[in-house]
């Protein structure tokens, strides 16, 4: 059995004022942003479509009794401790991503933009990096968001 905990999750960034995205440069394909998040390092990039976030983090040390509860299809028929306990190892990675949704509307004059409307979430892990799994989750939102601003060089620069 791995001793790693692999997870990633991508997120719809969302509009007060209706749909769009977020022009990224053709150049920066290949750019992530770290962001150190309750002990772990989380990869964050926005993909090319300019509205989709991708996050990635790999947990080293966990509770034994989180893949039982990972491996739960319905997340209602979890108890409220296992809940806490899927919310805590998930949680560095939502917060990762609220914090650099809070910056790219920062450093791109989008006060149009909302830290907290960030919506359509989906998370899965993985114990290979290989094989993906979906994680047990609540509910989700799913919204289309307006041209934010523009992801280039000079921008990523500075969130970084």
């Amino acid at each position: 059995m791995s001793d790693r905990l692999y997870l990633r999750s991508k997120y719809t960034l969302l509009l007060e004022k209706g749909p769009g995205s977020i022009i990224v440069d053709e150049s920066l394909k290949d750019y992530t942003f770290i962001v150190p998040k309750g002990g772990q390092s989380v990869s964050v990039r926005l993909l090319q479509d300019g509205k989709t976030i991708e996050a990635e983090s790999v947990v080293d040390f966990f509770e034994p009794n989180i893949l039982q509860i990972l491996r739960t299809n319905d997340y209602d028929k979890l108890n409220d401790g296992e809940k806490k306990q899927l919310s805590d190892i998930t949680r560095p990675i939502r917060e990762a991503v609220r914090q650099f949704a809070g910056l790219l509307k920062q450093e791109l004059h989008r006060y149009d933009m909302n830290d907290e409307l960030i919506g359509n979430a989906h998370h899965e892990w993985s114990l290979d990096d290989n094989q993906w799994f979906s994680i047990p989750y609540g509910l989700s939102v799913e919204l289309r968001t307006s041209s934010l601003g523009n992801l280039n060089s000079i921008t990523v620069k500075s969130l970084q």
